[in-house]
């Protein structure tokens, strides 16, 4: 086995067993933070849109823990099917910024933090709704793929804790995109996975995104955070006090990878089709003549 795949898997069995051993904190310090975590997109196909996640830091209490709306099991039987189709049961998981970071080192992917610029009860209701989430039977969720996941569970919970607070500022490309464009713009290098969710998600997938739609995509989400205001001591200001990046990935050798693409594929099935078609008929054809 490849070293370094062993140590990554010892190393999620360590993280597996210390999870739930964190501080008790019911009240946060002055010092405390939230930050929104984005990983960018990854290689296996429920990484190709990148994760959302949500930091709380608080150095005086000695908490740094990460709220983790994507966590699955991977032995779900039809579990690609499943993930596509909205019928996955997801949860709600904490762990240490160490083991989170961890997993994306081992995956080369870039992760940006950004920390909110939240006022201190702000802080604490976010907080609160999080360890609410956290508990047993609050935690499982039944996942959506357009509707309801990662990154839209953070900014829903944003908007329940602080309503009418934030001056949300979603992307308005133009013209504007559909839920199949934010999809396909992630599976450029994974044809046939393109074309398995094209079928699987179907039409619903062609509506136009609106406002908080956007945020499906953890990308989106950075984006928002990144526009978005709050409305702080009779103040307008950005939501994002600062960001700056947890996890850089290091550069690699891109490997050109040859793809039989579906279009091509389906050309060059077609076409073995209408060759066989001719050699039955043409075959019949010489049999009729040979036996007159």
């Amino acid at each position: 086995m490849n070293k370094r795949l062993l140590l990554f898997i010892l190393s999620l069995l360590f993280t597996y067993s210390l999870q739930g051993q964190f501080v008790q904190v019911d009240t946060l310090s002055s010092r405390a933070e939230i930050c929104i975590m984005t990983a960018e997109p990854g290689p296996l196909l429920y990484q190709s849109w990148g994760h959302s996640s949500v930091l709380v830091w608080d150095p005086e209490n000695r908490l740094e823990k990460i709220y983790n709306y994507g966590t699955f099991n991977f032995k779900t039987p039809n579990f690609y099917l499943k993930f596509a189709q909205g019928k996955l049961l997801y949860m709600l998981s904490a762990e240490t910024l160490d083991e989170f970071l961890r997993v994306y080192n081992y995956y080369n992917q870039t992760v940006q933090q950004q920390v909110l610029d939240l006022e201190q009860e702000e802080k604490q209701a976010f907080y609160e709704f999080l360890e609410n989430n956290l508990n047993p039977e609050n935690k499982s969720y039944r996942y959506d793929f357009l509707f309801d996941n990662c990154a839209t569970r953070i900014q829903q919970g944003m908007e329940q804790t602080l309503p009418g607070k934030i001056n949300w500022v979603f992307p308005t490309p133009d013209p504007a995109l559909s839920f199949r464009d934010a999809i396909e713009g992630s599976l450029t290098q994974k044809p046939w996975m393109d074309m398995g969710l094209d079928l699987l998600l179907g039409l619903p997938t062609d509506r136009k995104m609106v406002n908080e739609e956007y945020t499906f995509h953890p990308t989106f989400l950075y984006e928002t955070l990144k526009e978005s205001s709050i409305n702080k001591e009779g103040k307008v200001v950005p939501l994002v006090k600062y960001e700056s990046i947890a996890y850089q990935a290091y550069p690699t050798e891109e490997k050109r990878a040859f793809h039989l693409w579906p279009e091509l594929f389906s050309v060059i099935l077609a076409l073995a089709y209408l060759i066989l078609s001719w050699s039955i008929r043409n075959s019949i054809w010489l049999q009729k003549i040979c036996s007159s």
